[in-house]
């Protein structure tokens, strides 16, 4: 199990170029916020029982990090890297 934490990003692709969510972005009718809450209640739902949910929902950060040329990426955070 990974006690440290780590983040991952969804965007990036697995050289590490921003790729944007453009096509994730669609689902969500192009509303950053319908996205970030709903990835957010999902990474908290999969976590397991209920009372694992609030154990380790503390531990969770979602955010969405804006470049410049306008292309989003989502990191989900976790553990000890907060």
């Amino acid at each position: 199990m990974n006690t440290e934490g780590g983040t991952l990003y969804i965007g990036v692709n697995d050289k590490g170029y921003l790729t944007g969510l453009d096509q994730e972005l669609r689902f969500a009718h192009n509303d950053s916020d319908v996205y970030l809450r709903s990835v957010n209640q999902n990474v908290i739902r999969l976590l397991g029982k209920k009372e694992d949910r609030d154990r380790y929902q503390a531990y969770i950060r979602c955010r969405l990090y804006e470049y410049e040329d306008g292309r989003l990426v989502f990191g989900v955070s976790s553990g000890a890297n907060q």
